[in-house]
C-alpha cells in the first residue's frame, strides 16, 4: 500500500508581519534582537556596533526527519524542514535576574506528519557581566513513524556588512587552521545529506572531531579587529558537522547535530552541550586565546598538564628536532648508511618515519618482512628512532573479506559497510570490540618485537554514522567513535610508556594519548595544495591554542628536486617559527654529492634543527604567542608548482619570518629566520601587553645554536623595538626576561 503523508504545511511562509516587531534579550553589555513573528535573529548590538542577519535566511533551526518505516533509506526518505516551514503554536518568554537573562522560544504541536507531533524549544541565555550568549535546543518527538535524523542549530545567516565596516575575514580550525578572505565569496564548508547515508561517501568536510580540529570559528573585520565568535562547548566528542558557506550577500552558518539512536522514532533530543555566540574584539590570535583561556584549559584533554610536566616520560621530545620521511626500497646496508650520513651531517638526533612497511599485509596475516625488522633494529642500535606507519581505521580491499574486518567495519543505516573508493579500503569502527583489540595488538608487536621505537597513527578520527548493532554502542550519533580511539590509544600507551605516538589528525580530545600532531601547513602529502580548507590559507590555529600541550612536526614531504623557488626553505622556515619539528624526505644520495644549491638548503635545515634543540624550552615546551611586528624587511615571492591551485602558486611574503613563545618559566622567546639567499635587514617591535608581561626593566639576551646565551640589550617599560641584520639563511633567537640568565646568572650566584 502506498504511504501518503500529509505535508500541507510545506513552504508555509508567513511574512505579513510588521518588520518592526521585535523580541529584545539584553543586559548591560549586549542586545540580541529577534523578529517577534518568526523568531528569526535580526541583530546583535554591542557598544553601538550592530551586526545584522538576513532574517529570511535565519530560521534558527532546521530538522531532518527520517521515515523509520522506509527501507532502504535514501535521500528521498529524509524530510528537512526549518522553522519558517512549519505551522506551530508559538510562544516566548524572558526570565532571569540581575544581569543574567534567558529567552525561551517555543514551537509546539508541529503537525508535520499524521503519526504524531513534535515541539521545539530554544533557549538563549545571556551571562551576567559579559556579552556572551549560550544557545541550546531540545526537540520533543511523539511520532511513532519518524525519527530526528539530525538537527541544524543555531541556523543563522550573517550579513558581512555591519555598522562599522565589513566582516571580511573568517578563521576556521580545519586541519591546523585556515583563514578565508572575503568569506561571503570564498567560504565553502558545506555539508550534504548524501554523505550521511551513502556507504561510499568520502566527504568529511566540516566534521568534528576529525577534519575540524577545534570547535570554534571567528568572523571579523580585519581592519577594525572586531566581529562574531562562534563555538560549541562539547567536552566529550559528539559527532557534529559545521556548515559555513558564503552566499554573496550573506554567510550561512549552522552546526549539524546528530542525536543518538537517530533512526528510532519517538526519541526526544536535548542538546548535550552549549553553543556560544560572542561579539569579540581582536584578530584570529585573540579568538584562539579566548578559546584557550575560557574553554580549553578546563577540559579533560588538558587536565594532564602541559608537556613540560611530563618531559622525562617520552624519548621523542626536543632531542628529535628532525624527521626523515622514508619509503623502504634500497638494500638494507645502503639505507642504514644514508640515515647515518644524515645523522652525522645534521649533528642532531633523528627520527625516521617509515612510510611503506607492509602494514596492510601485517594487519591481515601478521607477516612483517625481515628487511623492515632489521632496518628498525639496526637504526635503534645507532640511537636513531623509527616511527612506522600504521592505519587506525582502514582495511584495504586487497585483504577483504576477513571475518575480523567484517565484524569491525562501520555500517550504514542500510547495513552496508562503509567503503572509500579513493583509497580502496573499508572503514573500521574504532569502538567495535574486535578493532579495539586487534589494532593495539599489532602496534604493540611493532614496538615490542619488531624494533620500532615510536608509532605513527594514520587517518583522521572522522566519525561515521554506524548502525552495526553488535558494536554495542548507540546507533547513529553519539561519542562512541572517539571513545573507541581513546580506548585503543590508552591500551597502546600503557603497554609502551616510553614510545611516542604521532597522529595524522589534530583532534584536540586525543591530546592525553598523543605526543605529536602533524602540521604540514603549506603542503599536504599529495603535494597539490596547502593543508587548509579549499579557498583558504593555512595558519597555526591549533598551535596557538595547544602548542605547550602537544608537540607538532611537519614541513616538507617531497623530493627536494620537486620544489620551486624558495618553496622548500619557506616551508621549513614557516614550520620552525611556529614551533614545529622539521621533516624532510630522505634522499638516497650521499650528501657529499649534493649540488651547491641543494647543500645550501640542507645546511639551512641543519641550522634550524640545532636551534630547535638549543631553544627547546620555547620552541617545544613553550606556548605559542603573537609574533613580533616586522618592519622594513624586503618581500620575496615564493613559487609553488603548477599542480597547486592558482591562488597558492605565488606567495608574496617577507624575507624574514618570526615567532614568539613563552617558556615554562614565563620568559619570552622571539625567533627570526631569513630563508632567502640574500642578506636582509629591518626592525621588529613588541608590546609586552600582548604577553601578559607587566611594564618594568627587562634584559634582552641572544641564544646561539650552541646553547650559549649573551646579553645584547635592555629596556624599561612595555615596548621594545630593535634593528636586526640577517645573513642569508640565518636565524636570530632573542630572549626577553627580567631575570639574570646564562653566564650573567652564574656571576650573580658567585657574588652572593
Amino acid at each position: 500500500m502506498q504511504k501518503v503523508i500529509k505535508l500541507s504545511f510545506l513552504l508555509f511562509f508567513v511574512f505579513s508581519f510588521s518588520l518592526r516587531a521585535e523580541i529584545v534579550l539584553k543586559n548591560n553589555h549586549v542586545k540580541l534582537i529577534f523578529n517577534e513573528n518568526t523568531y528569526a535573529l535580526k541583530r546583535i548590538e554591542k557598544n553601538n556596533v550592530i551586526y545584522r542577519f538576513k532574517i529570511e535566511e535565519s530560521p534558527l533551526w532546521a530538522i531532518t526527519l527520517l521515515d523509520a518505516s522506509s527501507y532502504p533509506v535514501t535521500v528521498n526518505t529524509l524530510y528537512r524542514y526549518n522553522s519558517f516551514q512549519v505551522n506551530a503554536i508559538k510562544s516566548y518568554k524572558i526570565t532571569g535576574y540581575s544581569g543574567e537573562k534567558i529567552l525561551e522560544l517555543k514551537w509546539e504541536d508541529i503537525n508535520v506528519f499524521e503519526t504524531g507531533k513534535i515541539s521545539v524549544i530554544v533557549t538563549v541565555k545571556l551571562e551576567e557581566n559579559t556579552s556572551l550568549s549560550h544557545w541550546r535546543i531540545q526537540v520533543k518527538n511523539k511520532s511513532s513513524q519518524f525519527s530526528i535524523f539530525h538537527l541544524d542549530f543555531p541556523y543563522i545567516s550573517i550579513n558581512p556588512s555591519y555598522s562599522g565596516g565589513k566582516l571580511d575575514t573568517l578563521v576556521f580550525p580545519s586541519y591546523g587552521g585556515c583563514i578565508f578572505n572575503n568569506p561571503e565569496r570564498t567560504a565553502k564548508i558545506s555539508i550534504d545529506l548524501n554523505s550521511d547515508i551513502n556507504s561510499n561517501a568520502s566527504n568529511f568536510k566540516g566534521t568534528y572531531p576529525g577534519n575540524v580540529s577545534m570547535q570554534f570559528s571567528y568572523l571579523y573585520d580585519g581592519r577594525a579587529k572586531r566581529g562574531l565568535y562562534f563555538s560549541s562547548l562539547d567536552k566529550r566528542g559528539f559527532l557534529k558537522r559545521y556548515n559555513i558557506v558564503g552566499k554573496g550577500n550573506f554567510i550561512e552558518y549552522f552546526i549539524r547535530q546528530y542525536p543518538e539512536n537517530n533512526n528510532l522514532p519517538a526519541q526526544n533530543y536535548i542538546q548535550p552541550y552549549d553553543v556560544i555566540i560572542l561579539p569579540l574584539t581582536g584578530d584570529w590570535i585573540d579568538a584562539c586565546k579566548f578559546y584557550r583561556n575560557k574553554f580549553a584549559k578546563y577540559t579533560p584533554w588538558t587536565s594532564q598538564g602541559r608537556i613540560y610536566k611530563r618531559k622525562d616520560e617520552r624519548k621523542y621530545g626536543p632531542k628529535i628536532p628532525l624527521i626523515l620521511w622514508w619509503e623502504i626500497s634500497s638494500s638494507l646496508n645502503e639505507m642504514i648508511n644514508i640515515v647515518l650520513d644524515n645523522k652525522n651531517f645534521f649533528g642532531v638526533d633523528l627520527g625516521v618515519h617509515i612510510r611503506n612497511n607492509g602494514w596492510d599485509k601485517f594487519l591481515s596475516t601478521g607477516y612483517l618482512s625481515s628487511h623492515f625488522i632489521d632496518f628498525c633494529k639496526s637504526l635503534a642500535s645507532y640511537g636513531v628512532r623509527t616511527i612506522p606507519y600504521t592505519s587506525t581505521r582502514d582495511w584495504r580491499n586487497s585483504i577483504w573479506p576477513d571475518p575480523r574486518a567484517e565484524s569491525a567495519v562501520a555500517r550504514t543505516i542500510n547495513n552496508e559497510p562503509y567503503y572509500n573508493a579513493r583509497f580502496n579500503c573499508y572503514i573500521m569502527d574504532p569502538s567495535s570490540s574486535i578493532w579495539k583489540t586487534l589494532y593495539p595488538e599489532k602496534v604493540n608487536y611493532l614496538l615490542k618485537e619488531a624494533g620500532a621505537t615510536d608509532v605513527y597513527l594514520d587517518n583522521y578520527p572522522i566519525p561515521k554514522l554506524c548502525y552495526q548493532k553488535t558494536h554495542n554502542h548507540s546507533l547513529g550519533g553519539g561519542t562512541y567513535w572517539l571513545d573507541g580511539y581513546k580506548i585503543m590509544f590508552d591500551r597502546i600507551r600503557k603497554s609502551n610508556p616510553q614510545a611516542s605516538m604521532a597522529n595524522e589528525s589534530r583532534a584536540e580530545m586525543l591530546i592525553p594519548w598523543l605526543d605529536i600532531f602533524p602540521a604540514g601547513y603549506w603542503e599536504n602529502p599529495e603535494g597539490v595544495k596547502p593543508f587548509s580548507g579549499k579557498g583558504s590559507y593555512p595558519i597555526p590555529m591549533v598551535a596557538c591554542v595547544y602548542h605547550d600541550y602537544v608537540g607538532f612536526f611537519g614541513s616538507a614531504s617531497k623530493d627536494w628536486e620537486e620544489y620551486n623557488t624558495y618553496q622548500f626553505a619557506f616551508q621549513q622556515a614557516y614550520a620552525f617559527v611556529n614551533g614545529n619539528k622539521l621533516s624532510i624526505k630522505a634522499c638516497e644520495q650521499r650528501i657529499e654529492n649534493f649540488s651547491n644549491k641543494k647543500l645550501k638548503d640542507w645546511n639551512y635545515v641543519k641550522t634550524l634543527a640545532k636551534y630547535i634543540v638549543a631553544g627547546a624550552d620555547y620552541l617545544y615546551y613553550g606556548s605559542w604567542e603573537r609574533p613580533p611586528e616586522l618592519k622594513n624587511f624586503p618581500n620575496v615571492i615564493v613559487h609553488f608548482p603548477n599542480s597547486y591551485p592558482e591562488m597558492y602558486r605565488r606567495l608574496n611574503t617577507l624575507s624574514v619570518l618570526a615567532g614568539a613563545f613563552k617558556s615554562p618559566e614565563e620568559r619570552l622567546g622571539l625567533v627570526f629566520t631569513n630563508f632567502t639567499n640574500h642578506e636582509v635587514s629591518g626592525s621588529f617591535s613588541i608590546n609586552l601587553d600582548f604577553y601578559n608581561m607587566l611594564p618594568g626593566f627587562y634584559r634582552v639576551y641572544e641564544l646561539l645554536n650552541s646553547g650559549d646565551i649573551r646579553q645584547i640589550d635592555s629596556f624599561s617599560g612595555n615596548y621594545y623595538e630593535k634593528y636586526l641584520i640577517f645573513p642569508e639563511k640565518s636565524v636570530r633567537f632573542l630572549i626577553i626576561t627580567n631575570e639574570l640568565i646564562g653566564s650573567e646568572s652564574k656571576k650573580g650566584k658567585k657574588r652572593r
